[in-house]
């Protein structure tokens, strides 16, 4: 029966490994440690390198041409300064 025994041992350590990806999402999630800027606005940088007030974004429009294995896309994004 060893390969009842490695079955065992393979589960667990896939349980483990879960469990040990579950927690550092988790600690990610909460200490903010890979924050994302938020959607739809682009910050302004002041000279002295503090981020400013931010632009709202007004539109975007993409545009993609697709041949074989190469591909080209298109993105424009409008802002306004508020």
């Amino acid at each position: 029966m060893p390969e009842d025994s490695q079955m065992k041992e393979l589960r667990l350590s896939v349980v483990v490994a879960v469990c040990l990806i579950t927690v550092l999402f988790l600690w990610v999630a909460e200490t903010g440690w890979a924050q994302v800027p938020g959607q739809g606005t682009l910050t302004i940088v002041e000279p002295d390198g503090k981020p400013g007030a931010g632009c709202t974004l007004e539109h975007a429009s993409v545009k993609a041409q697709i041949s074989g294995f190469i591909s080209r896309v298109y993105l424009i994004q409008t802002f306004s300064q508020s």
